[in-house]
């Protein structure tokens, strides 16, 4: 699969990102904020800010990519407005590169389509300390953080200083 435009070295949000910021335009993580109000929905960061990923659907952002990834369309704008990633993260690997690409889009520096609208930069730019961040996925079963040689030597060095990773380990690790 062909690198994706939205993580182009050369890209430049009109946003005003800080040197010390964890999320430039090329970084874009989705999460699940909690907005006082207006309730849990799906947001991506960028900088010090949050951006509503379900107010951008209802403001219609997303159009474009929903007749491109069926999938997508069919689940907008009610994908984004959830407790956590999960229904997003079922529509698999497509929606998501379309989701990001568009996203990268409206906050490229040369796009005026979200950035010239005040009212709908206000409605779906939120700045992350006026947020709440939320655990983005919900578990649908057990997840074993145990299972990596590292961490379970690690973490049997504090109990077992003498012994750290017993013997069975590789048998329990491998169900």
């Amino acid at each position: 699969m062909p690198a994706s435009p939205a993580n182009d070295p050369s890209l430049h949000s009109w946003i005003d990102i800080r040197p010390t910021d964890d999320f430039p335009i090329q970084n874009l993580p989705f999460g699940v904020i909690d907005v006082p109000d207006w309730g849990p929905r799906v947001a991506v960061a960028i900088g010090g800010y949050a951006l509503d990923l379900y107010a951008c659907a209802q403001l219609g952002y997303f159009d474009s990519v929903a007749d491109d990834v069926p999938e997508l369309g069919a689940a907008l704008p009610k994908v984004f407005r959830r407790r956590s990633l999960n229904a997003f993260l079922k529509l698999g690997p497509r929606a998501w590169r379309a989701v990001r690409e568009r996203v990268s889009e409206l906050l490229r520096h040369d796009n005026p389509g979200l950035r010239d609208n005040e009212l709908a930069v206000r409605t779906c730019l939120l700045r992350q300390r006026d947020v709440t961040m939320l655990r983005p996925v919900k578990p649908a079963n057990y997840t074993n953080f145990y299972a990596s040689r590292e961490h379970a030597t690690n973490v049997g060095r504090l109990v077992r200083p003498d012994n750290p990773l017993p013997a069975n380990w590789w048998l329990t690790a491998r169900q």
